[in-house]
């Protein structure tokens, strides 16, 4: 569990913390939309400069300057592997819950249930909703994170995850 005071990650179900002595039961702030919105646009540039790299190396050892259909859909293969992978590893536990863009704002994705980092299971959920809450340019994401009271995405709400923001 983390303690909202001093951040320190306690064993779970901890009533006090290890590191500070706060009383653990707190309610997390959660990041507004704004917060989202921003570590998202971070991370989307990101993900496009990692993307674009990787097409221009694919391009030139698989073909040269022959663009043909087949290179085409392995790059699109390749850079939908990033795009979901780097959200997916940095939202688990590699990245501790936050991917670069959330490190930048001081936000991160924390289990609903006990405030602590999620796994891979939970992220991969998470982030393959996004497909679903980025319709119509994540219309569909914002009005679902404006319609509750726990600022969650569909991806959210089916991982059972929140995104808060870090102290």
């Amino acid at each position: 569990m983390l303690c909202g005071e001093c951040g320190e990650i306690n064993i779970q179900n901890a009533k006090f913390c290890q590191n500070c002595g706060a009383e653990l039961d707190f309610k997390p702030e959660l990041a507004s939309l704004g917060n989202r919105v921003a570590a998202f646009l971070l991370d989307l540039l990101i993900t496009y400069a990692i993307c674009f790299g990787v097409a221009i190396g694919l391009i030139i050892v698989l073909g040269g300057l022959q663009f043909d259909e087949t290179i085409s859909d392995f790059t699109y293969l390749i850079n939908v592997i990033i795009f979901f992978g780097y959200f997916i590893l940095l939202e688990g536990r590699l990245g501790g819950g936050q991917t670069i863009g959330k490190r930048f704002i001081h936000i991160k994705v924390v289990k609903e249930e006990d405030v602590d980092v999620m796994g891979y299971t939970q992220s991969f959920v998470r982030n393959i909703l996004r497909i679903i809450d980025g319709l119509f340019f994540y219309i569909v994401g914002i009005i679902l994170i404006d319609s509750s009271d726990k600022n969650q995405r569909l991806g959210d709400r089916a991982a059972h995850t929140l995104v808060i923001k870090e102290k």
